[in-house]
């Protein structure tokens, strides 16, 4: 055999996966062994089903690998199929059949065989290249497994964004429309019969508009802010500061709340409680918490908030002595595609959005916020933040 098509065999023999590991001398063997064969357009080499039991290399011309008229791939010089038939034989998984005149070379597995009983080092580079494939397989699945959990991940962030389109439609659709009309019912009632009401009957009506004004416009507040942690708009900045300060501002501004309820309001948070954290967002969840402890809690009852030291953060605790939380809803807490909203102990309304803006601004500065309750005997809401 002329030396250039020997130097050309052995080439395509050394990009054969099973020969990978194959020395040169060896090839040298297997490419003599090779058979010659030429076929004219359209002959079938192999066909699907049949028994594989030998290599192929394209030497010229190209192929179609194809299952009736279904291409699976096209085939064309220096290519190779067949290869693992030497090792193994098995039914064939497609047909081969030519595409143009095709000069082909083929090894089968008998020749094979007698080859390997002859050169110890043909089996030697079989065994070399199929623990290298079995290790490159291995990397292809946990790639894979990796590639799956990403997908499993991308798909639990795609579900949540979905149920919370769905919240932000519920939410403006029922939430924000029903105060606005009935703003505009009391706005209405009111130009319409203004000299027939007295003063009290005016003062009442004030009183209605004001409350769901101001329910519309906390609202409003938990919308933006929530709106703007989803896009990213908002930004944690921690900082140090004493977290009793933000617990006491906030009970005074609640203070009238509690008031009107005759609900004992107060904190039990040791002066120079230095945290280290963003102290809107700190604001936020203690204003949110310790308005629904107000919410929940009927007459002469009692709201506090209190802290203590674990593992180099503060929990800060918020309690109350209401109506306490079912353990079915208590699964229900943090769920953004669920609606869910309880009215307080005078039928005051809320949004069910409140609890998940916590835990949003909780977790952005590195915290845990977790529920404990039982229907009549209140509930207690705790928060983690970081020390200074």
């Amino acid at each position: 055999m002329p030396t250039d098509k020997l130097s050309r065999r052995i080439k395509v023999l050394k990009q054969v996966s099973i020969f990978e590991e194959t020395r040169g001398e060896t090839l040298k063997i297997i490419a003599e062994a090779l058979d010659y064969e030429f076929l004219e357009k359209d002959k079938t080499i192999v066909h699907k089903g049949e028994i594989g039991n030998a290599m192929f290399i394209i030497e010229s011309g190209t192929v179609k690998v194809h299952d009736a008229d279904y291409i699976f791939s096209v085939l064309k010089e220096d290519d190779v199929f067949g290869e693992y038939y030497l090792i193994d034989s098995e039914e064939r998984s497609a047909s081969v059949t030519t595409l143009e005149k095709t000069e082909l070379l083929r090894i089968n597995q008998e020749t094979f065989y007698r080859l390997m009983a002859r050169d110890i080092n043909i089996t030697r580079g079989i065994l070399k290249s199929s623990v290298g494939r079995l290790r490159r397989m291995n990397e292809v699945e946990e790639e894979l497994a990796r590639k799956n959990i990403e997908i499993e991940n991308r798909k639990k962030e795609l579900l949540d964004l979905n149920a919370t389109k769905d919240k932000f439609f519920s939410i403006i659709a029922h939430d924000v429309r029903s105060p606005l009309g009935t703003i505009i019912s009391f706005f209405e009632f009111l130009n319409s019969n203004v000299e027939e009401l007295d003063k009290m009957e005016i003062v009442d009506l004030v009183k209605s508009i004001y409350t769901s004004t101001d329910r519309l416009l906390k609202l409003l507040d938990n919308l933006l802010q929530w709106s703007r942690i989803q896009t990213g708009e908002l930004q944690c900045k921690p900082e140090n500061f004493d977290i009793r300060s933000v617990v006491l501002s906030n009970i005074d501004l609640l203070k009238m709340n509690a008031e009107k309820k005759g609900i004992n309001l107060y904190s039990e948070i040791d002066s120079k409680t230095m945290v280290n954290a963003d102290v809107n967002m700190t604001n936020a969840v203690l204003r949110n918490l310790i308005s629904n402890g107000i919410k929940f809690t009927g007459q002469q009852g009692s709201v506090w908030v209190s802290s203590k030291r674990t593992n180099g953060k503060i929990a800060v605790s918020v309690h109350d002595t209401g109506i306490g939380i079912s353990k079915e809803n208590l699964k229900k807490l943090f769920r953004i595609d669920l609606k869910h909203s309880t009215p307080g102990t005078e039928d005051e309304k809320g949004t069910g959005l409140g609890l998940n803006l916590c835990k949003e601004f909780v977790e952005k500065n590195g915290g845990r916020i977790k529920v404990e309750s039982k229907p009549g005997e209140g509930t207690v809401i705790t928060f983690t933040v970081p020390l200074k």
